[in-house]
């Protein structure tokens, strides 16, 4: 596991307290996570220091290519004035079929250059909240073109000053899970080809039921209807062992089933646009809770 993390090189102490284990557990003998400002893999090594033994530093300096299963992180990315460095950098050290799991913020619009420099927006993790139609875009350039949205929640800002300097833009905290998958093996979205996939309920704390995104939930043993796209997805990610997926029979034509929301950039910016603001809101004024 590898975690885009930030904090003067590494985690900070609360962070370190309350994060570091929790990511350390995820990994089990390979190590966990942590880095400054992009990517960075944390290896175990013997040691009876305060973090674990776990190493921080440069990704692209200890992460070979394709070496890490997930890339993590929580309220980062929008932190760094160029963020195609950061995808960049977790598609190039990502196994294939591992996946980029992610919070961030995420506004309804781009957002103007006065806002983008404005330093107490910064500290509030709003001015360099990414406009979900141009990540998309930018997660297809650099390799992680097969994203969804795992889940959402409106941020709110309490502070007078805060509410006139956005006037009408919209932030959301967005949770996302974009799989590394080979392009040419992903059917376009929406297609029918009349397949289900059925999850055998083996994944660790989700004994019950998985959600792939918000329109992909699969409860163990229950085969569900899914497009061409999500049932080649599963089949090309680290899930694909988990699920049980029908073969591709003749097209049927757009996909019309209850989960059949438009991925990609454009859907997920439509989906957003129209169910963002009924979304519950979130634990405070950032993601970073």
């Amino acid at each position: 596991m590898a975690d885009c993390a930030s904090a003067e090189g590494c985690w900070p102490p609360q962070a370190k307290k309350e994060c570091a284990p929790a990511a350390a557990s995820c990994c089990g003998e390979g190590g966990g996570a942590c880095g400054d400002g992009g990517p960075a893999k944390v290896e175990e090594e013997p040691s009876s220091s305060s973090d674990g033994g776990k190493s921080c530093g440069d990704a692209a300096a200890v992460a070979a290519p394709e070496s890490v299963d997930v890339v993590i992180s929580n309220c980062v990315i929008n932190l760094t004035p160029d963020k195609r460095p950061v995808l960049s950098e977790a598609a190039r050290i990502l196994k294939p079929g591992g996946e980029l799991y992610f919070s961030d913020v995420f506004a309804d619009r781009r957002i103007p250059k006065h806002l983008r420099d404005d330093k107490v927006l910064f500290g509030e993790c709003l001015s360099g909240a990414l406009y979900v139609k141009d990540f998309g875009q930018l997660m297809s350039e650099v390799g992680l073109g097969a994203w969804g949205v795992v889940n959402h929640l409106l941020i709110t800002a309490n502070n007078e000053k805060i509410l006139e300097r956005v006037g009408d833009i919209t932030f959301y905290s967005l949770t996302v899970r974009a799989i590394k998958v080979d392009p040419s093996k992903l059917e376009d979205a929406l297609e029918d080809f009349g397949q289900t996939a059925t999850y055998n309920g083996a994944i660790p704390g989700y004994e019950e039921f998985f959600s792939l995104d918000l329109k992909n939930t699969f409860a163990k043993g229950k085969p569900t209807p899914v497009d061409g796209l999500t049932a080649s997805l599963i089949l090309s990610s680290r899930y694909g062992p988990h699920f049980s997926v029908t073969e591709k029979g003749s097209h049927r034509g757009i996909f019309c089933g209850e989960n059949a929301i438009a991925g990609g950039p454009v859907g997920w910016a439509l989906f957003l646009a129209k169910e963002a603001k009924n979304a519950p809101p979130a634990k405070c004024g950032s993601c970073c809770c």
